[in-house]
């Protein structure tokens, strides 16, 4: 089954069952967020045809081989119990999805995040990426579970749950490292026009600075290593081909938009103001490393605090004096963003593997062992 209907109808249907959930606290053990859940499960099962890795996701399951066991050991014991079972492929997709999608709503209900928001700016922002980047998709809701343990000062916690994301995708590790040093950094004073500044040279110039900052750090490094550094230069100098890079900078223009909710945001408390310097690190690294995805794969894991960020303000608006919150400008943000997530693979790479309504859906689950 294959229709350009299909996204917008699950978005629609979704956002009904977590409006009307989210009457309720308690996400996790709310019915209607069940059923949102197991939707959101069984149509990311059964799917096919879609995402740049799912072929040699296919593969890996299949045969079980060196790629798989390449991979992060939680991801290959995944594989190897569920083919020890003879399941189909699509419980391994389904299982994918469950463990994405339930770290983000457990993540929602401890941060009190309201379902609506943030499921309908996931869905905008993210489901693309968690369709295309399964694996890591799994390490990036953990690492924002984690996120807030470390917002408590529950270390332990935080560092088992980030320690169990990177047995899905080893890029995660480095949370541990970067999130108490964004921790040092939050308390650092910086003039607000900075921050607008930096957005707006990064729209003007990203591709320029990107090389600029990747030379100055390699340069370096071949003088004193010598061949040795070939292999991080290969991984950096690796470019995706982008267009026009409209897709980035309509990015850009949206989040510049919202830097004044956001800034205001951050000024509430420590623990926003630790919250919005993580996403600002993230955003700036993928803005930054767009003409290269290995690199942005990497400041995934800290621009996807918006999705705590963005459905507290927008909780805010309807709390206060609308007309002095620029309804309008935020509008015009959402519909940058709806633009955004519609037009930016094109722009990119032109994959037909990455336009999501043209997702199709395989319901027999006993066809796939002549693969």
């Amino acid at each position: 089954m294959q229709s350009i209907l299909f996204f917008p109808l699950f978005l629609i249907y979704c956002s009904l069952f977590t409006f009307v959930g989210n009457k309720y606290k308690n996400y996790t053990k709310n019915l209607l967020i069940i059923i949102f859940i197991s939707i959101f499960v069984f149509i990311l099962g059964v799917r096919v045809n879609f995402g740049t890795d799912q072929e040699t996701y296919l593969h890996m399951y299949f045969y079980q081989g060196a790629d798989l066991l390449r991979c992060e050991k939680l991801y290959v014991l995944l594989n190897q119990f569920l083919r020890l079972l003879d399941a189909p492929y699509q419980l391994l997709f389904a299982l994918i999805a469950f463990l994405e999608i339930y770290f983000l709503i457990l993540t929602f209900e401890k941060e009190d995040v309201n379902v609506f928001w943030g499921f309908i700016l996931f869905f905008l922002i993210y489901i693309n990426l968690y369709l295309n980047l399964s694996r890591q998709a799994i390490a990036m809701s953990f690492i924002l579970f984690s996120i807030y343990f470390f917002s408590k000062k529950k270390y332990l916690s935080w560092i088992i749950i980030s320690l169990i994301a990177t047995g899905f995708h080893v890029s995660s590790v480095l949370s541990i490292f970067l999130i108490p040093v964004l921790n040092i950094t939050k308390k650092i004073k910086i003039p607000k026009f900075i921050y607008y500044l930096i957005i707006c040279i990064l729209i003007l110039f990203f591709d320029r600075l990107f090389d600029l900052i990747i030379d100055a750090f390699l340069m370096p490094l071949s003088l004193v290593f010598g061949e040795k550094v070939k292999i991080v230069t290969k991984v950096l100098d690796r470019k995706i081909p982008l267009g026009s890079g409209m897709g980035v900078r309509l990015r850009g223009i949206a989040y510049m938009c919202l830097l004044p909710l956001l800034l205001d945001y951050k000024n509430q408390n420590e623990k926003n103001n630790l919250y919005f310097t993580i996403f600002y690190f993230g955003l700036v690294g993928e803005f930054l490393s767009s003409v290269n995805m290995n690199l942005t794969r990497v400041f995934y894991y800290y621009s996807q605090m918006q999705l705590i960020i963005l459905p507290t303000v927008l909780e805010n608006i309807k709390r206060n004096n609308l007309k002095k919150l620029k309804i309008k400008e935020i509008l015009f943000l959402m519909g940058l963003f709806f633009i955004f997530v519609l037009a930016v693979p094109k722009w990119i790479n032109g994959s037909d593997t990455t336009e999501f309504y043209k997702i199709s859906l395989n319901f027999d689950l006993f066809s796939n062992h002549s693969f």
